[in-house]
């Protein structure tokens, strides 16, 4: 304000009455409106008692004091903090950090549209908690270090004395066991206080460090109550923790930042600034509803924070070279608890969303310890990733994704590229959607070393996957387990519908369940094989799921692989079936002759069904298989009645009769043998796997050899009369099996 002698179009009543909405108006960073009216009745000479020229303070106009304003919000205005330049024309970051600084705790800094030039990050000091709204407002990165750094601190660490079981009474009479451990010193923690506790151990399922750096165990925990040095937790500690164990308080800070855009300059681009929004330590961070054009290498990074929220974010380019320590993850979270990101379209970033834990020496800062847990990622979109779309590392256990898509994208690593890229432990995959990549899931073990365990995949749709739906290889080449199978299942499935897809399931050294999957293979081209099941040195169990070759035309189809394991241990493939439907035409049973192939290939399974035979039925198995199959194709296809129940033998297998009773798990099965004119003898039977089957061996009509089979226990026969058999043409032996002998019944 300026003179009030001037003539009473100032209008100072006016202004005096819109002084409040005008501060409030400031500090939300709107625009100010003149007053409706500009006019006085008479002129004035005075304001508030003052004459002359006059300057208003704050109680003048209705106003806040500025303190006072300020412990609500400020506004990041170049009038109050010297430095700010909102064309982007000149470095930012003093005058933003003053703004910063001036924020008081739980106080909210408003930072008005522009294009904010960053040359040094952002921070909150002490235990300050703020929060920052900046819609509209660019920070453009332009310098080593991210933009935003704020972090939280841990109390001094405390050594535990030890670690026990209780079982402490509750008011709904519930007596589950928690956790109690014994520090050193009494440190005042109360009920809900969030600990970390960590310890020198290797997290068990990490990739081998070096040189002493190893990743190693840690956890947030929940403390029940206190007493002096005994601190009972609200649950059970996850790990098993021995070596230098030590405890401290995670603060109270926290931080918000919503609405802000980001870009890195072309610099940063190859010489790698970093981060753009790095955050550690703290509890509840949040950043909403950020854009990002480009990013030098992670786009937002939480380190050692127990819960983070993620809404809705947008990025659209973070570079991916490892070689130059540019990992362009969309969300990278490193050793954080319960973290969540909702929503949001990543694209062209190496992963949407990633973890990892770091490699440490003993008795190292507690910020680097422990693993990834909990975190859930729902209904995010991943487009055109330069590798896995949404993945986890060997360290982290527990992660969820909800509803996610992962859309095409062109590999730029050795890591090939999948919808998910699974390693760890207890991960899951629920509701997701898999379009144009390379393979639907893909779990597995880094070269060098790692675990993969426990992996649930619910309700999964792949579309053109052109190596695999679900590819599960484990103990690959260079691991310490090289070619080992796994003790521990890999991967449990329910629900996966997988449409034009190179395979459905491809295991290596794993064991694996699926349930509820269904395979419409593609039409296919020439020179390519469409496998159901590629199994090698592996345990896969397949219950009530579909393999449709139905519209497959070119190529060779094969449902049920073997791949050779010679050299591997137990270098066998085990497939455990309980209902499995193969939808085929004859075009598809003349392009592949069997529906199981491969070699050393131990098959159990029931219900097992085709619509239109093989001509080779059922194809490769070891002789320790049974199995329960059947053509259901009809009178219109030949052969189409073949089954478990009938075995066709001739020429030399004569020696052998049973061997393929051996392989089917049905109690009534005939043998129809053709020795031709030749004389075979048998000198004993095999025994049997089922007890109470009932065989009955029959001589082809036509034929004038016979067949001799021995009695006696050596023989593993009791024939009626207790002599041996001779059977010739039109001639049936009727035995069953006792779980001893071969016995003849009429």
């Amino acid at each position: 304000m300026t003179d009030v002698t001037e003539r009473a179009a100032s209008t100072r009543r006016g202004f005096l009455t819109a002084g409040a909405a005008v501060a409030a108006a400031l500090v939300a960073g709107e625009a100010i409106q003149p007053p409706a009216s500009a006019e006085a009745a008479t002129t004035v000479t005075s304001v508030n008692g003052k004459t002359g020229v006059v300057v208003l303070a704050a109680a003048d106009v209705g106003a806040p004091p500025q303190a006072q304003a300020d412990g609500t919000a400020v506004v990041a205005l170049p009038a109050r903090f010297s430095g700010i330049d909102p064309t982007g024309a000149r470095d930012s970051a003093a005058g933003l950090q003053a703004a910063i600084n001036a924020t008081l705790e739980g106080g909210t800094l408003i930072v008005p549209p522009g294009r904010y030039l960053l040359n040094s990050s952002l921070s909150v000091g002490g235990e300050k908690s703020i929060s920052i709204s900046a819609f509209g407002a660019r920070f453009v990165q332009n310098q080593a270090g991210a933009g935003f750094s704020v972090g939280g601190a841990y109390s001094d660490p405390v050594a535990v004395t030890s670690i026990s079981t209780a079982n402490p009474d509750t008011v709904g009479g519930g007596n589950l066991p928690v956790s109690v451990i014994k520090i050193s010193s009494s440190q005042g923690w109360v009920r809900g206080d969030v600990l970390k506790i960590v310890s020198d151990d290797i997290i068990p399922e990490g990739r081998p460090g070096s040189s002493g750096l190893e990743s190693r165990l840690g956890e947030f925990v929940v403390v029940r109550t206190a007493n002096g040095q005994t601190i009972t937790l609200a649950g059970l500690l996850r790990e098993d923790y021995s070596t230098n164990v030590r405890v401290a308080k995670i603060s109270e800070k926290t931080f918000a930042l919503e609405g802000a855009e980001f870009e890195t300059t072309a610099a940063g681009l190859t010489s790698n600034y970093g981060s753009l929004i790095y955050l550690y330590r703290l509890k509840n961070p949040t950043v909403s509803r950020v854009k990002v054009v480009n990013s030098s290498s992670a786009v937002i990074h939480f380190a050692s924070c127990f819960g983070y929220s993620v809404y809705d974010a947008d990025i659209a380019y973070a570079v991916d070279n490892p070689q130059n320590s540019q990992v362009g993850y969309g969300v990278f979270d490193n050793a954080s608890s319960y973290g969540r990101v909702i929503g949001g379209l990543f694209r062209h970033v190496r992963h949407a969303y990633t973890d990892d834990t770091g490699r440490i020496a003993t008795n190292s800062a507690l910020t680097g310890y422990g693993r990834t847990y909990g975190a859930r990622i729902i209904g995010g979109s991943a487009l055109n990733t330069t590798s896995n779309s949404w993945d986890t590392h060997h360290c982290s256990e527990g992660t969820e994704f909800i509803s996610c898509t992962a859309t095409g994208g062109l590999a730029e690593s050795t890591f090939g590229q999948a919808g998910f890229g699974i390693r760890g432990k207890n991960h899951r995959v629920t509701n997701g959607t898999v379009l144009n990549m390379d393979t639907g899931v893909n779990v597995f073990n880094e070269s060098g070393g790692g675990e993969t365990h426990g992996t649930v995949i619910s309700n999964l749709v792949v579309r053109n996957a052109e190596t695999c739906a679900v590819q599960v290889f484990v103990h690959s080449d260079g691991h310490p387990k090289e070619n080992i199978m796994d003790t521990e299942e890999n991967v449990t499935i329910n629900g996966l519908t997988a449409v034009d897809c190179g395979r459905l399931i491809n295991a290596k050294n794993a064991v694996v369940t699926v349930r509820n999957a269904e395979y419409a293979v593609p039409a296919g081209a020439d020179g390519v094989s469409y496998d159901g099941i590629t199994t090698k040195n592996s345990i896969v169990r397949v219950y009530n799921s579909v393999l449709d070759y139905s519209k497959n035309t070119k190529g060779t189809p094969r449902p049920v692989v073997a791949i050779t394991s010679t050299g591997y241990t137990p270098a066998r493939q085990q497939t455990f079936i309980d209902g499995l439907e193969v939808r085929l035409s004859a075009s598809v049973a003349a392009r592949g002759p069997k529906p199981f192939n491969g070699v050393n290939h131990e098959v159990s399974g029931r219900n097992i069904r085709f619509d239109y035979p093989f001509s080779v039925m059922p194809g490769d198995c070891s002789a320790s298989s049974t199995m329960q199959w059947s053509c259901t194709a009809g009178a219109g296809a030949a052969n189409a009645d073949l089954n478990s129940s009938y075995v066709y033998i001739s020429s030399t297998a004569l020696k052998t009769p049973f061997a393929g009773v051996l392989q089917s798990s049905d109690l009534q099965v005939i043998v129809r043998a053709v020795p031709g004119a030749s004389a075979y003898s048998v000198a004993a039977l095999p025994a049997g796997k089922v007890r109470g089957q009932f065989v009955t061996l029959w001589m082809n009509d036509t034929s004038s050899g016979s067949l001799t089979i021995a009695n006696g226990t050596a023989a593993r026969t009791l024939f009626i009369g207790g002599t041996s058999k001779v059977l010739k043409k039109g001639m049936q032996l009727r035995v069953f099996w006792d779980g001893t002998l071969w016995r003849e019944t009429t």
